[in-house]
């Protein structure tokens, strides 16, 4: 990836084309990318570090296909994940007011019924900026999201509006460093 120091470390996964990718910045974080969740649009790794234990997933859900192949893939992951820290960044291509669209369509439907059924905390904030901005419009389609083992340690969710070359913001959010 272009515009990436040499120090970052880069997790992906698949053999086509690869619409998701992790990238670790810290020297003090080292990270396993778990490869039996992971493909061109799902990247799954477990992160560690002297103090600290848990899981970040990214993952893109296709705007035409449906919703339930990467609800299915999710699953796999909260499975797999039980009982540990866990965070979920999501383009999920669905508008839901629970993740402050302006609107909840039938995929957001699908997906709130998911993080509520999974016992998921959504961590976006209001924000004037949207996370999706193109040509087409913009929204709040963007979705992050922790477990009640996770939630604690996250705060200072932020949508950027800095170029990120992609027509998604680049949001941020701090993970405390304490032993979960």
């Amino acid at each position: 990836m272009v515009g990436l120091l040499r120090s970052h470390k880069l997790y992906t996964s698949g053999v086509g084309r690869k619409r998701t990718t992790i990238v670790i910045n810290n020297d003090q974080l080292y990270a396993t990318l778990i490869t039996q969740l992971s493909n061109e649009d799902c990247v799954a790794v477990e992160v560690r570090s002297e103090a600290v234990k848990f899981y970040i997933v990214i993952k893109y859900f296709h705007s035409h296909r449906y919703i339930d192949e990467g609800i299915r893939q999710l699953e796999k992951v909260v499975d797999y994940t039980k009982g540990k820290g866990l965070i979920i960044a999501v383009d999920s291509n669905a508008g839901s007011k629970m993740w402050h669209d302006t609107i909840t369509n039938q995929r957001g439907k699908i997906l709130e019924e998911f993080l509520i059924c999974n016992d998921l905390y959504v961590l976006n904030e209001t924000t004037e900026t949207p996370t999706f901005q193109s040509n087409r419009g913009s929204s709040c389609i963007d979705l992050k999201s922790t477990n009640s083992r996770q939630v604690r340690f996250v705060s200072e969710w932020i949508c950027g509006e800095e170029e990120s070359c992609f027509d998604h913001n680049i949001r941020n959010f701090k993970i405390a460093c304490v032993n979960n």
